[in-house]
């Protein structure tokens, strides 16, 4: 599938992998509607991306219903429907309740409803294409997370029977499994598991390029980690040998914990600080971030220095700000702290 002159739905569209899918999308020359539940952050991107911007809670189905019925009404017609939207928790067989039915509802049920919502639309022309986001965890699994590791298999068996019942009456059916991409979900550590996930972490530019890649060659399984699929070729070629791996795996691990990426090079214009007080400070800044990851609440830590008192005020976990010697203040989101930005007093 080319994506010039197509009318594409992206859900969860405000942020991580669904953001990235739009913008990449929007380049592409589609015409894009970014669906989220975030609406005032939708709004924003979709102005920056010259795209428009719809409210939609993916697990309520009369919710999305309406986004579908919204944009045949505006466009005429829905030629992509992305489902991106996907949650994460931790927890085995003793997660909550709640959290289990939370992770059906985002992670599995979404993609029904959007099916039953668009696909006969579909049909009727003889020709769509859905890509579901799915993970690396439904091919293979998520330590640390039942829920997620059940819901992500759920999805990726929902998305092989639209495309075998499908496919053959004009309906496309991609599955994008990747395994760990640099969004909040992965810096919150939402689903658990180990942090070796960190080192092959991708940014979620990379993944839409591999997803453009995919949709054009209308490929089932889009990839961006193409190790993944040595890992489920050995799971399906000798299942006791893999999951015996797999429990050495876990035994092994270090677990995945919240990460805050701040880039220290900010403080090298700082002088004395910067060679004998930098690192501590920045560590313990992070720290104080990864705890007060949950409360979403802003904190600040600071110490003086020759040019005066230098302070860091995190908005956790997206919003930064620094002043220096009492001077100017200037916000960013975590991970765009640049060097030049040091010199505001």
């Amino acid at each position: 599938m080319l994506l010039t002159n197509q009318v594409v739905v992206v859900t969860g569209g405000a942020n991580g992998i669904g953001r990235a899918l739009a913008r990449r999308f929007a380049a592409e020359g589609a015409q894009v509607v970014v669906a989220d539940l975030q609406i005032e952050t939708a709004s924003g991107f979709a102005a920056e991306i010259a795209a428009t911007a719809m409210r939609a809670n993916m697990s309520q189905e009369a919710e999305v219903t309406r986004l579908v019925r919204d944009v045949e009404a505006r466009f005429g017609r829905i030629d992509l429907f992305c489902s991106n939207a996907g949650i994460g928790v931790k927890g085995g067989f003793d997660a909550a309740d709640d959290l289990w039915q939370r992770s059906w509802e985002v992670n599995l049920m979404a993609h029904v409803y959007a099916a039953r919502a668009v696909v006969p639309g579909m049909l009727a022309r003889g020709r769509g294409y859905l890509l579901q986001t799915v993970s690396a965890a439904g091919l293979l699994t998520q330590l640390g997370s039942a829920p997620y590791a059940v819901t992500k298999h759920a999805a990726l068996a929902f998305a092989e029977w639209l495309a075998i019942t499908y496919g053959d009456q004009g309906l496309k059916v991609s599955a994008l499994c990747p395994q760990g991409v640099r969004t909040n979900m992965l810096r919150r550590a939402e689903f658990g598991g180990g942090s070796f996930i960190l080192e092959t972490a991708l940014e979620p530019d990379q993944v839409a390029n591999a997803v453009v890649e995919g949709l054009a060659e209308e490929r089932f399984l889009i990839l961006p980690h193409p190790e993944v699929a040595e890992f489920f070729a050995r799971k399906a070629t000798d299942y006791e040998r893999w999951l015996r791996g797999m429990r050495r795996l876990q035994a092994n691990m270090q677990p995945l914990e919240p990460q805050i990426y701040l880039r220290r090079r900010a403080l090298f214009n700082l002088g004395e600080f910067a060679q004998t007080g930098g690192r501590a400070f920045w560590g313990k800044v992070a720290l104080r971030a990864a705890q007060h990851l949950e409360s979403n609440q802003e904190f600040s830590h600071g110490c003086g220095t020759q040019q005066g008192r230098i302070e860091v005020r995190v908005q956790v976990p997206l919003r930064m700000r620094l002043a220096i010697g009492g001077g100017a203040v200037k916000s960013h989101g975590v991970g765009e702290f640049g060097s030049e930005d040091a010199i505001v007093a």
